[in-house]
């Protein structure tokens, strides 16, 4: 399904909250102690490599489920993204006229 000849991965822009949560743009929510510091991984046959959170596979599995590792049948692009059990709720806030999304 993913072309052999090109790296595929997504990227989730976050913030850390007062609480101690790295919350990134679809909510799901982690320890930063899971994501920080950051660690380089090699990847695609030892290629080149990425920083990724030094817990990762927690991070993975909290995302995508426990299976993670098993191909998804319907052959979605991101398959499926969990995140229900540590999902924060999004907050509209408007600041300087500009509509924003937070999570609380």
């Amino acid at each position: 399904y993913y072309p052999a000849n090109f790296p595929y991965g997504d990227i989730f822009m976050g913030e850390v909250k007062p609480d101690g949560h790295f919350v990134d743009e679809r909510g799901c929510a982690f320890p930063v102690d899971k994501m920080r510091p950051v660690i380089r991984k090699a990847v695609y046959n030892k290629s080149f490599s990425v920083s990724v959170p030094n817990q990762f596979e927690d991070v993975i599995s909290g995302t995508f489920g426990m299976d993670w590792r098993i191909p998804d049948a319907s052959k979605t692009v991101h398959g499926r993204t969990l995140c229900d059990s540590n999902k924060k709720k999004p907050k509209e806030e408007v600041r300087n006229k500009k509509k924003s999304r937070t999570w609380e």
